[in-house]
């Protein structure tokens, strides 16, 4: 992953606080949400995917699971389910 690289959510995806599965959801994204990377956080392996926790923005039209609006939302994900 690199940063200010573009990015699409494979599955539904939660937001966070903190780069860590301990971190406060903030919301989830629907899958398909395109997000802007920002900075890269530590690396982990989750689900037997190895990759780095990113700080990511919410792009074009973004929305959580029951559809309201999120674009611009930033928060952190783990990269490993981000294509």
């Amino acid at each position: 992953k690199i940063v200010n690289g573009v990015y699409r959510a494979q599955d539904n995806l939660r937001l966070r606080e903190t780069g860590s599965t301990s971190g406060k959801a903030i919301t989830t994204m629907q899958a398909d949400t395109y997000v802007r990377i920002l900075s890269l956080g530590k690396e982990e392996t989750i689900d037997g995917i190895t990759d780095n926790w990113v700080k990511v923005e919410l792009l074009w039209g973004a929305k959580n699971l029951v559809g309201d609006l999120i674009m611009g939302e930033t928060g952190w994900c783990f990269g490993g389910y981000l294509k």
